[in-house]
C-alpha cells in the first residue's frame, strides 16, 4: 500500500498536489470508541451519500478498504518544493519528508478532533 499518491505537479515544477495516507492506530478515545471507528462514523456523517470515498483516484481497492475501515486517514494537500532546480529524486525525498512530518502532525490533529467523538453522559 502507498504512503502517498501524487496527483499533479505544476508545469513550473514548484508544487505537487498529493494525497497523503496517514495510518490510524487502533487506540480508544474518551468514549471508549476506537479512533478508527470514530473516523469512519465522522466521514460517513460528512458524506452527502453516507459513503466514504478515497480522496485519490489512484487508490487501489485495498487502499479504499483501508480508508473505509478507518485504518488510513487521507490528507489532500499541495506541497511546495524547496527549489526549482531539484532532481526528481530530490523531489521524491521532499515528498517523503512531508509524509513523515504529516504522519505526526495530521494524526495529532485527528486524535484531538476525535478524542470525544461518541461520548455520552447523563448528568443527574
Amino acid at each position: 500500500m502507498s504512503d502517498y499518491h501524487v496527483l499533479t505537479v505544476s508545469p513550473d515544477m514548484k508544487t505537487a498536489t498529493v494525497v497523503f495516507r496517514i495510518p490510524v492506530p487502533d487506540l480508544q478515545n474518551q468514549a471508549g470508541k476506537s479512533y478508527r471507528t470514530a473516523l469512519v462514523e465522522k466521514l460517513s456523517h460528512e458524506s452527502p451519500t453516507g459513503t466514504i470515498e478515497s480522496k485519490s483516484p489512484l487508490s487501489t481497492s485495498e487502499e479504499l478498504a483501508q480508508v473505509q475501515n478507518g485504518e488510513v486517514y487521507e490528507v489532500f494537500t499541495s506541497v511546495r518544493f524547496s527549489s526549482l532546480s531539484l532532481t526528481n529524486a530530490q523531489r521524491r525525498d521532499e515528498l517523503d519528508a512531508k509524509f513523515i512530518e504529516l504522519k505526526t502532525k495530521a494524526l495529532t490533529r485527528l486524535k484531538i478532533e476525535l478524542e470525544w467523538w461518541g461520548y455520552k453522559r447523563d448528568v443527574k
